[in-house]
């Protein structure tokens, strides 16, 4: 269509187009990215140190429950952590519920 307008043939071309914001809108959505960026690695700082810490708790010899009360979860959820073998990378060993809520 352009090549039509030109007068010139389609493939004679590249088109790039780019989207510019005001230097102000740019701060503010280069912000937010960066913002979400860190959120996720705190995210998954907490996960592990909540699966550690409930671990290093039931091998002390606390009774599952009460870790769940000390870790402010329920008595299913501390029994997830503790039975957790995740690595934070890798992802291999946990159940998929357990993957999918760390916190």
């Amino acid at each position: 269509m352009l090549g039509g307008v030109l007068e010139v043939p389609e493939n004679s071309f590249d088109l790039d187009v780019r989207v510019v914001f005001p230097t102000d809108v740019q701060a503010k959505v280069d912000r937010v990215r960066r913002l979400l960026g860190d959120a996720a690695k705190l995210e998954a700082e907490a996960a592990a140190a909540n699966r550690a810490t409930a671990r290093e708790l039931a091998a002390s010899g606390m009774p599952i429950r009460d870790v769940g009360n000390v870790m402010g979860v329920s008595y299913q959820r501390a029994q997830q952590l503790v039975g957790s073998r995740r690595s934070a990378t890798s992802g291999v060993g946990a159940s998929p519920v357990a993957a999918n809520r760390d916190g």
